[in-house]
């Protein structure tokens, strides 16, 4: 697995051993800015090599780097697999159809669940909206709410 990414990156980098942060970026989707979080922290899952004040990593590396990944997702997604029983498993076409379908009467498990009597009570509790009294005073019309 790692010659086959390794032929990837040097057909993509041509005769580069050494590659920038910049580099990185285009192949791994992390940003240089991150990728200096990663290394200051000690998290940046490959050797660094500094040349002068600028940051390498090896080809090598990345490619190892990579291919570790590669197997890391394919080991997973084939337990995931496994661990499904048959009757379970459903086709791509079937599962675009359940994807994002509401039932009918979806609504209703957020009325069981008491979702909308959490959101009454958090206007009726916020600091944040005016406190209003429908009471009446000397000085205001008849009928019209005074702010508190």
């Amino acid at each position: 697995m790692t010659n086959i990414i390794l032929e990837d990156l040097r057909q993509r980098y041509g005769n580069k051993i050494l590659l920038s942060p910049e580099d990185l970026t285009e192949v791994l989707g992390v940003s240089v800015g991150q990728q200096a979080n990663l290394r200051s922290s000690r998290r940046f899952p490959m050797p660094v090599s500094y040349v002068g004040r600028s940051v390498k990593v090896s080809i090598y590396a990345l490619a190892d780097y990579l291919s570790g990944e590669a197997e890391a997702v394919a080991r997973d997604g084939l337990k995931r697999e496994q661990a499904q029983p048959e009757a379970q498993r459903i086709n791509r076409t079937e599962k675009k159809k359940r994807t994002g379908a509401m039932g009918k009467d979806w609504w209703i498990g957020l009325v069981n669940n008491g979702f909308f009597n959490r959101i009454d009570q958090a206007v009726l509790h916020s600091k944040y909206l005016p406190q209003v009294d429908f009471g009446h005073s000397v000085e205001q019309k008849a009928g019209a709410p005074k702010l508190l």
